[in-house]
């Protein structure tokens, strides 16, 4: 009996044990790290899906001819991450990101869903939000894609990873988002990562990693079929596409970053642009730099290569190609901001050349946010742009080539 009983109390003090764990855990959830790991794990919060639906926004006027006031977008609910942005020459602006925790009214949205705005008025105002892709709601939609083609001015094209990121969906309307055609670039058996969208005319190009290596999906018939194309012959430990453009004779680049080790997109990282002349059918690689491994920012929570070097380009109507990127001269050290470009059609680079504003040392790589533009080679049609918010997404770099000059108001 009396071994009966301690075996009675003894479990009612291990029922206790767990229900303080179940609580703890509970606890730990309502914080930034236990947050992280919700919304990684395709999970919804009732609070989310029960919410009120989202609603037209309208954006007020701006005081004194500067900028207008900030105004939350998208659903107010939840968690929106990563935005793209497009306009096209007819008024009409897209927004496309993906909602995470749950998309109000939807119950089987899975987290996150891509979610798309449009403003038909150059941005006055904005329509309720909309889930692009239903058919593909429950199986997570991640890395927004949105360009406008810049041969018709008003084709606007998507693209995003599907399936637990093993698919590459690419998404098209020519009715200014009224109505949407998608289909399946590429198809894996395993994860995807960053895709890059660059359209011209009938031609439509989707670059992404795979694992170790970079692959581009080709489309010649405006997005109705796909061919994907391994571009990187050496094998990484990770690789990660981080642009993409088309040159005035029709050779499609990306640029993107090869990291020497696994298990964390770790060790030193090699920039590369790729070319290709006949479609997508064959590639050529140039190395542009290699950085040192990326600075750690674990006390930030924030993920793997957060602050890791990556390359983006763009090119003009002249067929001039730029390129910017982050790096390191040392192992987890201070990255500064590379510009470089190329004249002949990326058959030669002219040496990098650093346009960081920011004072060397740990203060940079530690990402302060920046929102100045820079001049660029002192021409004043280049821009570079740099952001980041360390605490909560991965950095972005943005390299934007005007037609005419920009005129900067005092507050940027």
């Amino acid at each position: 009996m009396k071994n009966t009983r301690n075996m009675s109390v003894w479990t009612a003090v291990l029922g206790l044990l767990i229900i303080a764990a179940l609580v703890l855990t509970a606890c730990r959830e309502t914080g930034e790290e236990g947050m992280a790991k919700v919304r990684n794990s395709g999970r919804t919060l009732p609070e989310v899906v029960n919410a009120s639906a989202g609603a037209p926004v309208s954006i007020p006027l701006a005081a004194g001819g500067g900028f207008t006031p900030q105004v939350r977008m998208g659903y107010t609910v939840g968690d929106q991450w990563e935005p793209a942005i497009a306009a096209d020459r007819f008024g009409h602006i897209y927004i496309l990101y993906p909602q995470y925790l749950g998309v109000p009214g939807c119950v089987d949205c899975y987290s996150p869903t891509m979610i798309l705005l449009i403003s038909s008025d150059h941005g006055l105002t904005w329509s309720a939000p909309v889930v692009i892709y239903p058919a593909g709601q429950t199986t997570g939609q991640w890395d927004a894609q949105i360009v406008v083609d810049p041969v018709d001015g008003r084709t606007v094209y998507a693209s995003w990873l599907q399936n637990g990121k093993s698919d590459i969906a690419v998404a098209k309307s020519a009715d200014y988002g009224a109505t949407w055609t998608t289909v399946i670039a590429d198809s894996t058996n395993a994860g995807t990562d960053k895709p890059i969208l660059v359209v011209h005319g009938q031609d439509v190009y989707v670059g992404y990693n795979h694992t170790q290596t970079v692959w581009v999906s080709s489309s010649h018939d405006g997005g109705a079929t796909f061919r994907a194309v391994k571009v990187s012959g050496a094998k990484f430990g990770w690789s990660l596409a981080g642009g993409g453009a088309i040159g005035s004779d029709g050779s499609i680049y990306f640029s993107w970053a090869g990291y020497s080790q696994n298990g964390g997109a770790k060790g030193p990282v090699n920039l590369y642009v790729s070319k290709s002349a006949n479609g997508g059918s064959t590639w050529t690689n140039t190395l542009i730099d290699t950085s040192g491994a990326p600075p750690d920012c674990s006390a930030y929570l924030c993920g793997w290569a957060f602050l890791g070097a990556q390359i983006t380009i763009t090119s003009d109507s002249s067929g001039t190609l730029y390129l910017l990127w982050n790096s390191g001269t040392v192992a987890k050290g201070p990255e500064r901001i590379y510009f470089a470009k190329s004249t002949n059609k990326g058959q030669t680079w002219s040496a990098k050349s650093d346009v960081s504003t920011a004072p060397t040392g740990p203060g940079h790589r530690r990402g302060r946010v920046r929102r100045r533009p820079h001049r660029l080679d002192g021409h004043p049609r280049r821009y570079a742009v740099e952001h980041g918010l360390p605490q909560f997404h991965k950095w972005r770099l943005k390299l934007v080539v005007r037609s005419r000059p920009v005129h900067l108001r005092s507050g940027i």
